[in-house]
């Protein structure tokens, strides 16, 4: 989308992400659920990654991806 293009292009250029998986939970019928924490360098807080994967042996595609942060109370 533009706005992905865009923070690529802007807060996010020459930054770098790491990804730490935690934990992956097997579905049943070929899914699994994947948790782990991504690190971005710059601006961005730690953020908790949560992917759901189709796997078929030794390939997997991601289905969907959502990450989010736990920020500080802003009080």
């Amino acid at each position: 989308t533009a706005a992905f293009i865009e923070n690529f292009a802007g807060i996010l250029a020459d930054s770098t992400t790491t990804y730490n998986v935690q934990d992956v939970r097997d579905l049943g019928h070929g899914l699994a659920l994947v948790e782990a924490s991504q690190a971005i360098t710059g601006p961005m807080p730690l953020l908790h990654v949560t992917a759901v994967m189709s796997v078929d042996g030794e390939q997997a595609e991601l289905l969907e991806v959502r990450a989010y942060a736990f920020l500080p109370d802003p009080r």
